[in-house]
């Protein structure tokens, strides 16, 4: 009788350990990463964790959207055993965590997922690596041209440049200078970011048919006609726009009319106008993909954010589950009204909520191929942009020519490659 007494009282508090611990129940950990400035989508999140748990009884979902140093983070605990199953990583380098396998290939899962067909085959080409893709992307930006429509017209033009030539010209009608000799309104600006200019170099490759570096590949091709005319052109806008040797491009002055034409302008940037500027709209900024050396040669880049599921996951296919779930056309919709980006999905591009957004429809109207990942789609990209972009900086600047640019950033790629 004892006994049965005290296997009882076992059996109850094994019942509500249970209970309080939900056996029974897949654990999926979900990092959603970089929602500081966008409050909104961070509490749309915490939301659709509760809903998600309610309605899939077989997998209790958390989703953490602070985590410090995330990068850094997710190697830590996944080498301690207790790291997320998903992760939410940009494009730009994601090489790096397929080549230290963090990385879980997907593509036994989206084989039978019902919506791959909707998702725009080159955002997925771009996080597919060696055959194999990595994460799921979700939402893109744009990177392309941003143009103030007013600094045009007064210079007595109504439309965007369709080639690099009509594309000089503008530069100089539209710029203007002081008495001093400085610039009052620049024609053409880009960033100065070393981790954004090998990107534009790779853009205006493309378009020559051409490209810096093959995925694979331990040698770049830089220091050919290709390099030169392309080197040429740029460092040409680079200094009608004034920008030795300190100067870059700002949305800011771009809103102001301080300035004509932004290069390699982000879509992540939209906020800043959107919020700093509120009385200016479609009227007054357009946007534009790159134009080519002769008309439709012109290219688009893009970056997008992905979720990948980490090699270390106990858990693959509830993580899978998850993902496809936000996924869901009318969850994802709903979650970018609030994030302010641009969907992955081309079912999106005709919804008239999401066009709604400020700009949304004119950077939507942008997004047809070629399209390009920002960047080049290498493993080691994430090593060598900066140091490669630091030499097309210094070419652009003048400090150094276009010849010893090309050579020093083709040594700079291969030896972060090959590691010698």
């Amino acid at each position: 009788m004892k006994y049965r007494r005290i296997l009882a009282i076992g059996v109850v508090a094994i019942c509500l350990l249970c209970a309080e611990i939900g056996l029974g129940k897949t654990p999926v950990v979900w990092w959603m990463l970089y929602h500081n400035s966008v409050p909104e989508a961070e509490q749309w999140l915490k939301d659709w964790e509760r809903m998600f748990n309610e309605t899939h009884p077989d997998i209790d979902l958390k989703i953490e959207t602070r985590v410090s140093n995330p990068r850094e983070a997710v190697i830590v605990q996944t080498v301690a055993g207790v790291g997320p199953d998903i992760m939410y990583e940009v494009d730009s380098v994601m090489g790096q965590w397929v080549e230290n396998g963090y990385a879980m290939p997907l593509d036994k899962y989206i084989a039978s997922w019902p919506g791959k067909n909707d998702i725009l085959p080159a955002v997925l080409d771009g996080v597919t690596y060696g055959g194999q893709l990595r994460a799921m992307p979700f939402m893109l930006w744009t990177w392309g041209v941003a143009w103030n429509k007013n600094v045009f017209a007064e210079a007595g033009m109504t439309s965007f440049p369709q080639t690099w030539d009509e594309v000089t010209q503008a530069a100089r009608r539209t710029t203007r200078t002081n008495a001093d000799g400085t610039i009052a309104q620049w024609g053409w600006r880009t960033w100065r970011s070393n981790i954004y200019i090998l990107a534009l170099v790779e853009a205006h490759f493309r378009q020559l048919g051409a490209t810096i570096i093959e995925e694979g590949q331990t040698r770049a091709n830089l220091n050919n006609s290709v390099g030169h005319q392309v080197m040429a052109q740029l460092r040409d806008w680079w200094r009608i726009g004034g920008m030795p040797p300190n100067l870059a491009a700002s949305s800011d002055d771009l809103a102001k009319g301080k300035g004509a034409m932004y290069y390699a302008w982000s879509g992540d940037d939209r906020s800043t106008i959107v919020n700093n500027y509120p009385d200016v709209g479609p009227e007054t900024i357009g946007f534009a993909r790159y134009p080519g050396p002769t008309p439709g040669n012109d290219v688009l880049q893009f970056m997008t954010a992905n979720l990948m599921i980490l090699s270390s996951s106990k858990n693959p296919d509830a993580a899978w589950q998850v993902i496809t779930a936000f996924m869901e056309p009318e969850n994802l919709k709903q979650y970018l009204l609030r994030r302010g980006m641009i969907s992955v999905l081309r079912s999106h591009y005709h919804d008239p909520d999401l066009m709604s957004f400020k700009y949304t429809n004119e950077l939507m109207a942008l997004v047809y191929d070629p399209l390009y990942i920002h960047g080049t789609k290498h493993q080691r990209y994430g090593r060598y942009r900066a140091t490669a972009g630091n030499e097309f900086i210094k070419a652009f600047d003048g400090s150094i020519g276009i010849t010893e640019a090309l050579i020093k950033a083709e040594e700079i790629i291969r030896a972060e490659i090959t590691g010698n």
